[in-house]
């Protein structure tokens, strides 16, 4: 028997899951702003605003060329991600991340390791994005029972190392899933640009100034999303490969547990984000399969 289930649910435990979820969504929202303006304000700005002005459909006496100033908005767009929303996000990120670490070091009973992951966040910064998320009117109690309960069940560093499987359980396929959702947005975003450019006479210049160029922080994001969701993929992949190894142990000792912890970490604090929409529609179905194959594992220890 193991105390993991009292201590995850404990007042102090729910204010840093809520913390780390208002921290990883601060991160989403900047995110979100800037793809809202990289794909559905370019497509009204190239395929609709400008058409309209360009060719006189409004009625009006005077024609405008949004072309450039389209263009110019797209680098500048490009420009903002590279110099300082990556930046702002990954600081959220990390914040986040050692928060959640710091909510598994309570609940499994480890040591900080301030070596790898440094400081912990204050308790203020803790409560601060705790007391927020509760501010939105969100329901605390999903927070509740992180880890399946059934956990508490079997000895401490076994019972560690299931819920260690459960934070890698469905996140390789949900990966999957969002980065081919992501590359058929772009990919949209792209073929309506050229749409735009073929539209008013297809040459060298209309092509990068119509469609390129508009196209370019969507496709960017798409790119760096692809790349560091497929790294991620193979990450988690090597992990559970090495939990499921130390799963066939028969004493699992402290060292292999804090050893998957460390990796744990450093995956949460390096991994692409993926939106809390997404996340959501294909939550409830894919926690309950975890949830049941961990009481399946623990069925058979007993």
């Amino acid at each position: 028997m193991n105390e993991i289930n009292t201590k995850q649910n404990l007042e102090e435990a729910i204010d840093k899951l809520a913390a780390q979820n208002q921290l990883y969504g601060d991160a989403k929202t900047l995110l979100g702003a800037y793809l809202v303006l990289s794909i559905p304000v370019m497509i009204i700005l190239n395929l609709v605003i400008k058409p309209a002005l360009l060719s006189n459909w409004l009625g009006l006496s005077w024609t405008v060329d949004l072309t450039d100033s389209i263009a110019l908005f797209a680098i500048l767009l490009a420009g903002y991600e590279l110099l300082f929303l990556k930046k702002q996000v990954q600081s959220k990120k990390n914040k986040a991340a050692k928060i959640q670490e710091d909510f598994d070091c309570t609940v499994y009973d480890l040591e900080w390791n301030d070596i790898l992951c440094c400081d912990k966040e204050c308790d203020i910064e803790v409560k601060k994005s705790s007391d927020k998320y509760s501010e939105k009117g969100k329901k605390r109690s999903r927070f509740n029972n992180w880890y399946t309960p059934d956990v508490a069940e079997t000895d401490s560093n076994r019972a560690i190392l299931l819920c260690q499987k459960e934070n890698l359980g469905w996140d390789i396929e949900q990966r999957s899933k969002y980065i081919q959702f992501i590359s058929t947005i772009a990919a949209i975003v792209f073929i309506s640009s050229c749409i735009a450019a073929f539209y008013f006479e297809i040459t060298m210049k209309s092509l990068i100034l119509s469609a390129i160029i508009p196209s370019w922080p969507a496709i960017s994001f798409a790119i760096t999303n692809y790349s560091e969701n497929k790294t991620a993929i193979n990450d988690k992949k090597s992990l559970k490969v090495a939990t499921d190894k130390v799963d066939k142990i028969q004493n699992i000792t402290f060292k292999y547990v804090r050893n998957i912890q460390n990796i744990i970490y450093l995956n949460r604090a390096n991994n692409c984000l993926v939106f809390d929409w997404f996340y959501n529609f294909l939550r409830e179905k894919n926690q309950l399969g975890i949830s049941y194959a961990t009481k399946q594992l623990i069925q058979r220890m007993l």
